[in-house]
C-alpha cells in the first residue's frame, strides 16, 4: 500500500487548510443557527427617554402627554438650557417636547406648532414626531367630527391603544428552520473549498509526466496503481466526512435514531459523490497546481451564492433560480429544507428524488473526467 501511504503523507501537509475550512464552516453554521433556529422574538417598541414641557396646560395637551409616556421613558427635567445640555450629553435624555400655549383650542383649525427636540444623528426625534402626528391626526378627525375635547381624547386613546394582530409567517409552511438544518445546509461550500484545494493538488501531483513515468518503471502492477490511489482519494473523502458527521451529531444527539438524521447523511453522502467527481474532472483539465486555489474559491462561492447555500432560495429571482437547477448543490439544499420540513409520505419521494439527481450528476462528471483522461492518455 506504497500509494495509499505517500497519498495520505501529502495530505498531511494539507491539513491546515482542513482545519481553516472547517473552523470557517462552523463558526457560520452555529452563528446561523443561534440567529435563526426555532427561538422566535418579538417586536418591541423602541422605548425613548424624552421629557415634555407643557406650556398649554389643557386637557388635550395632557391628554397627548399621557399617550406619550406609555411605551416610552419619562424623564423628570427643569427647564434649564445647561441642565438639558447636560442630560442629552449624558444620554439620559434623548428627546424634549415643548407643547406651546393655545395648542388646546388651535387644534382643529390645524395650527399647532409642537417642537421636538433630540441628539443630533440619532432617530429618536422621527420616532416621536410620527407618534404625535399620528395621535394628533386621529384627535384632530374626532375635533372636526363635533365631539367635544372629552370625547374626541377618549376615542382617540382608544384607537391607539389597539395592537394590530400580526401573524409571523415563515418559510417551509410556518415552521422555521431547526437549528440542526444549518449544520447540514453549509456543506456543499465545505466539500468544495476544502476537497478542490487538498485532493486536486495530490492527484495532479501522480500525474505529473516525470512521476508518472517512475511509477511505470518501477514493479508495482499499473491497475494496482490506480486503484490505491482512486482508493486513497475515496478514503479521504470519508475520512472528511466521517469528521463533520462526528461533530454535528455529539453536538445533536436527538438526531442519532431521527430519521431526519438518517436522510441527512444519505444527502450529504449524494453530495460526497459529486465533490470527488468535480475534483477529479478538475485534476484531469488543471494544468498548475498555483491555479487550484483561485478555482476551489471560484466554484464554491459561486455554487453557495447560486444555489440557495449563503442566500435562501426565497430571495433569488426566477431567473437564477432556472440557472441553478443546472447545478448539483441547487439539489443537495431542496433535499435538505424537504428534511428539516419533517419527514412524511409527501416529502420522502422528493427527497431521495433530489439525493438521485445529485447521482445522476455525479455519474455525469466521472464520465466526462474519464473520457478526458483517455483523450490524454492516447496522446
Amino acid at each position: 500500500m506504497r500509494i495509499l501511504s505517500c497519498f495520505f503523507k501529502i495530505l498531511k501537509k494539507k491539513r491546515g487548510y482542513i482545519m481553516m475550512y472547517l473552523a470557517i464552516f462552523f463558526s457560520i453554521a452555529i452563528a446561523m443557527s443561534l440567529q435563526g433556529g426555532n427561538s422566535e422574538k418579538n417586536y418591541e417598541n423602541q422605548k425613548i427617554a424624552f421629557c415634555v414641557f407643557d406650556e398649554d396646560q389643557s386637557e388635550i395637551s395632557k391628554g397627548l402627554t399621557d399617550y406619550l409616556k406609555k411605551g416610552n421613558e419619562w424623564v423628570e427635567v427643569e427647564d434649564e438650557e445647561e441642565v438639558i445640555q447636560e442630560k442629552m450629553y449624558n444620554r439620559n435624555l434623548t428627546c424634549v417636547v415643548r407643547i406651546p400655549k393655545a395648542f388646546g383650542e388651535t387644534m382643529g383649525e390645524g395650527k399647532e406648532q409642537i417642537t421636538v427636540r433630540t441628539i443630533p444623528g440619532t432617530m429618536y426625534g422621527t420616532i416621536m414626531e410620527q407618534s404625535i402626528q399620528g395621535f394628533v391626526s386621529l384627535l384632530r378627525g374626532y375635533l372636526t367630527g363635533g365631539m367635544n375635547a372629552s370625547e374626541a381624547l377618549q376615542k382617540t386613546m382608544q384607537s391607539v391603544e389597539k395592537e394590530p394582530e400580526v401573524e409571523m409567517t415563515t418559510q417551509n409552511g410556518g415552521v422555521s428552520h431547526d437549528s440542526a438544518y444549518y449544520l447540514f445546509a453549509y456543506v456543499p461550500y465545505l466539500f468544495l473549498a476544502i476537497f478542490i484545494s487538498t485532493l486536486t493538488p495530490i492527484l495532479i501531483i501522480f500525474r505529473k509526466k516525470e512521476i508518472a513515468e517512475r511509477m511505470a518503471c518501477s514493479s508495482y502492477p499499473k491497475m494496482k496503481i490506480y486503484r490505491e490511489l482512486y482508493f486513497s482519494f475515496i478514503i479521504a473523502g470519508l475520512v472528511i466526512t466521517a469528521l463533520h458527521l462526528i461533530i454535528v451529531f455529539a453536538m445533536k444527539r436527538e438526531l442519532w435514531f431521527a430519521a431526519k438524521g438518517g436522510l441527512y447523511i444519505v444527502n450529504e453522502i449524494a453530495f460526497l459523490l459529486v465533490t470527488l467527481s468535480l475534483v477529479f474532472l478538475i485534476s484531469q483539465l488543471a494544468t498548475k497546481i498555483e491555479s487550484i486555489n483561485m478555482i476551489s474559491n471560484v466554484v464554491s462561492l459561486a455554487m453557495s451564492f447560486l444555489c440557495g447555500i449563503f442566500v435562501p432560495l426565497s430571495f433569488l429571482g426566477d431567473g437564477v433560480k432556472t440557472a441553478a437547477h443546472f447545478l448539483p448543490a441547487y439539489w443537495y439544499i431542496l433535499a435538505a429544507e424537504r428534511i428539516d420540513a419533517g419527514i412524511s409520505k409527501e416529502t420522502c419521494p422528493d427527497i431521495w428524488m433530489y439525493c438521485g439527481i445529485q447521482v445522476l450528476f455525479a455519474v455525469v462528471l466521472l464520465t466526462t473526467a474519464l473520457v478526458v483522461k483517455e483523450k490524454k492518455s492516447r496522446r
